[in-house]
């Protein structure tokens, strides 16, 4: 476990979004995607689209929260010894969710309130609902409770456009346009980039830093601590994975990620190449999603994302044996549908898209 990921006793229970514009924050909706991502592969197309590539861990530049103003937060893959490949771009993206949330969360928690998130391919409405509790049911709860919560909602959101993206109907444009999606559904890099991005996220929210420069410190500082190789070598990390992690081609299809990830809860374990070059000893660095709290109720129990979904989204789940009763899908749904989607990728794929 990486302790300075998950100690949020060492920060102080206040945070600083100095140097955020308040435009940035009045308009952020919950997962409001701002940079080009994300998938697995360096084939041709998603390269030249921005939508694929990597990154030096030298050279990530600044952070700017949700990309207003874009500026030089750059982004793309880098492979880590202890964390294996981590997609930047997601983990900026998660951070910033995560930080919007926590920031909110003395307005938001027991207040009874849905908050709307980015709409999204598959579903016509997705929120997060914050039930109500009583002012003393709230005072049971620590900061580092809070923070957990913030965290806990962040990857609730990711995990629901990880189901979306499943079926290839995350994104709403003519299909032409669009990326196979399905090459990036759940794919080996997203769970532990996107808890990564929460976890940071949160911890720079709560540094009494400006939010930017504490999350470029974050960012740098834990690539480092997880032993992020150069971009060349994350390309030669690529290549000793071709055909057996992924597979080149123009554009990415549903068979061209060869490993997936499809945790939704407990401990996240990167995916590591055996005999990577340079990462002699190495050993997974795992992060963990957030369960039980201080008062001994899961932080689940503090929210509820919604997603109501459409017809063709219920005809895919149905497809995996997965009947929606309502309109509606929460994350006390993802563990019969994110099995479903697994069983359905483990019969296309095989069992080896499990395990590095």
């Amino acid at each position: 476990m990486i302790a300075l990921l998950l100690a949020f006793a060492l920060n102080p229970a206040f945070g600083s979004a100095e140097g955020v514009p308040a435009t940035a924050l009045a308009n952020y909706s919950i997962t409001g995607f701002s940079r080009p991502c994300c998938n697995f592969g360096l084939d041709v197309i998603p390269q030249r689209m921005g939508l694929a590539g990597v990154i030096d861990p030298a050279e990530t530049g600044s952070h700017i929260f949700a990309r207003q103003p874009k500026g030089h937060d750059n982004v793309g893959i880098a492979y880590t010894c202890g964390g294996g490949f981590v997609d930047v771009s997601h983990l900026r993206d998660n951070a910033d969710w995560s930080a919007h949330v926590y920031w909110n969360l003395s307005q938001w928690l027991g207040s009874g309130t849905d908050v709307l998130a980015r709409r999204e391919g598959g579903f016509s409405r997705r929120s997060v609902y914050f039930p109500n509790l009583s002012p003393a049911e709230l005072a049971q709860l620590t900061e580092d409770d809070r923070a957990q919560i913030a965290v806990s909602i962040g990857y609730s959101m990711a995990l629901l456009h990880e189901i979306a993206t499943s079926f290839n109907i995350a994104v709403s444009a003519p299909a032409s346009l669009v990326i196979y999606e399905t090459s990036s559904a759940f794919s080996v890099e997203d769970a532990y980039s996107n808890l990564l991005g929460n976890i940071l996220g949160v911890e720079a929210a709560r540094d009494p830093r400006p939010y930017n420069q504490a999350m470029a410190g974050l960012i740098d500082n834990t690539l480092g601590n997880l032993g992020a190789q150069s971009a060349s070598q994350t390309r030669d990390a690529y290549a000793q994975t071709r055909g057996t992690w992924w597979v080149r081609g123009m554009l990415a299809g549903f068979g061209s990620t060869l490993k997936r990830d499809f945790t939704y809860q407990g401990e996240v374990v990167p995916f590591l190449i055996n005999d990577r070059p340079g990462c002699d000893g190495s050993v997974p660095q795992a992060i963990e999603v957030p369960g039980l709290l201080s008062n001994g109720r899961y932080a689940q129990d503090y929210y509820e994302v919604r997603g109501h979904i459409r017809g063709n989204l219920r005809r895919h789940l149905r497809s995996v044996g997965v009947e929606v009763q309502g309109n509606v899908i929460t994350q006390r749904d993802y563990p019969r549908i994110i099995e479903g989607i697994k069983k359905k990728f483990v019969g296309k794929l095989g069992e080896s898209i499990l395990t590095p």
